[in-house]
């Protein structure tokens, strides 16, 4: 096999992103010197970079991580678009340099534009906090006070880097921009993206009267202290942290033992709230001793972000014309939520489309990037349904 392009995830810090640079470098260094002047890529532009002076070397392709989500589904379902991706996780480098995780894009072949997202707050400790659902949810109610507090009633934020604090300048360098849909605008452009939000107010108040927290109160000093001044913090749209944080707020989980975990507590309490209080179909509702306000809550919280969907999915119904919905990411592991989305979408003349071959979660990506690879190739067209 001799491969004319890597497709990797634009994250500069991990691994396979240093792996692809190595790897076309290595293969530059020991291809055989060109007989004739080469030939201009047929994939460059936007997204798609050539190893310097690499004549018959390997290109490369950074991928933002949720246009590969989205693409895994378009891949499955032979989708050329252009489609409506819901794209929700914990974790992806975005084009702007924050953390993406709660994106509404509109795909088309090769090409994604931000259209909206979850509206992005301060997070301490960047990628380690996925494990402490408890700080993510001393981090949204920090949030909630700013946003509730008269103007200037808060510290001013410092701006930070979603890079570990001690890498240094250059790291910030190494990210590769990707191509878009509007690919002639500056990278501010996803500055400017719609965003939206959700309520988090019950959960809060909720957190407050039952004190929740009462086992962090020392650290929930430190870390409000830390947001004000800007230190140790992210900027991030992350769906998959503000599960982790409401799970947290109900009190139902404050710590990811093993991935995912306050998720799955929170999508299990949530089927707890018996079958005749709520019509939503599937909703599983077992026996439980767990107070009934946090399961009610956490179910409002999945109806929620469903509600949020739909509306963000009309929007851009009415701005690009786009009726096909591809829902990707971890986030869609919760049969609760993905089934509501799938009601609500289809209720409202939606076509909507998921993983079914591969799973949502990061072990689809690899597909989503082959996919972003080939279509920039060949400029391929597959049938859309």
């Amino acid at each position: 096999v001799e491969p004319r392009i890597i497709a990797y995830d634009m994250h500069p810090l991990y691994r396979t992103n240093d792996l692809a640079k190595k790897y076309a470098e290595g293969a530059r260094e020991h291809a055989p010197a060109p007989t004739s002047p080469a030939s201009p890529s047929s994939v460059q532009g936007a997204g798609a970079e050539s190893p310097s002076g690499s004549g018959q070397g390997i290109e490369l392709l950074p991928v933002q991580h949720h246009h590969a989500h989205i693409a895994s589904v378009m891949a499955e379902h032979g989708l050329a678009g252009p489609v409506i991706g819901v794209a929700f996780d914990g974790t992806g480098y975005g084009t702007d340099g924050t953390i993406w995780g709660g994106e509404i894009l509109v795909c088309e072949g090769a090409e994604f534009e931000r259209f909206s997202h979850l509206r992005d707050t301060d997070m301490i400790g960047g990628d380690e906090s996925m494990k402490e659902g408890w700080k993510s949810a001393v981090c949204r109610i920090v949030d909630y006070n700013a946003q509730n507090e008269p103007a200037g009633a808060f510290a001013t934020r410092k701006s930070t880097s979603p890079l570990r604090a001690n890498e240094p300048a250059s790291a910030s360098a190494a990210q590769e921009s990707t191509s878009s849909l509007r690919a002639s605008e500056p990278e501010a452009a996803s500055d400017r993206a719609r965003c939206f939000d959700i309520d988090l107010s019950p959960m809060i108040e909720y957190a407050q009267k039952n004190d929740t927290l009462a086992g962090y109160e020392d650290e929930r000093k430190a870390i409000t202290a830390a947001l004000a001044a800007g230190v140790n913090t992210v900027r991030t749209s992350s769906m998959g942290r503000l599960f982790d944080a409401v799970a947290s707020l109900l009190g139902i989980c404050h710590v990811n033992r093993y991935e995912g975990e306050c998720a799955i507590m929170l999508e299990n309490a949530a089927a707890r709230v018996p079958r005749a209080r709520d019509s939503s179909p599937g909703v599983y509702a077992p026996e439980s001793n767990s107070d009934p306000e946090a399961a009610e809550l956490a179910l409002r919280f999945h109806k929620d972000i469903a509600r949020a969907v739909l509306r963000e999915c009309r929007k851009a119904r009415d701005a690009r014309g786009v009726d096909a919905v591809c829902l990707s990411g971890g986030v869609f592991q919760n049969r609760i939520l993905t089934e509501e989305v799938l009601r609500l979408l289809r209720a409202d003349g939606f076509r909507p489309y998921y993983n079914i071959s591969v799973p949502p979660n990061d072990g689809g990506i690899a597909l989503g990037q082959a996919y972003i690879a080939m279509r920039r190739i060949f400029r391929c067209s597959l049938p859309g349904r």
